[in-house]
């Protein structure tokens, strides 16, 4: 996860970890803001990357409608075959 403080620094960590609540620490600032209510996970950017330009692959890709009808009915098909 990236998180970004007011001054623009990208140096934000966990200063302190509550069970339910985190205070944030911008280590360029000083700033600190405690953080509630919220799952917090770690940043895989190549996972992230990754991810971003298939769904961007995905939301410009037009096929042909006899092409889509022939690859879901194949799909249709295997999924048949493997439920026997």
């Amino acid at each position: 996860m990236v998180v970004f403080c007011q001054c623009g620094s990208d140096k934000v960590d966990i200063d302190r970890w509550d069970n339910a609540r985190a205070l944030l620490k911008c280590y360029t600032c000083e700033r600190t803001a405690w953080v509630e209510g919220f799952t917090l996970g770690k940043l895989d950017f190549v996972e992230q990357l990754f991810g971003a330009i298939l769904d961007q692959a995905r939301k410009y890709r037009r096929r042909n409608p006899a092409e889509r009808q022939k690859l879901l009915s194949e799909r249709f098909q295997r999924k048949l075959m493997d439920r026997r």
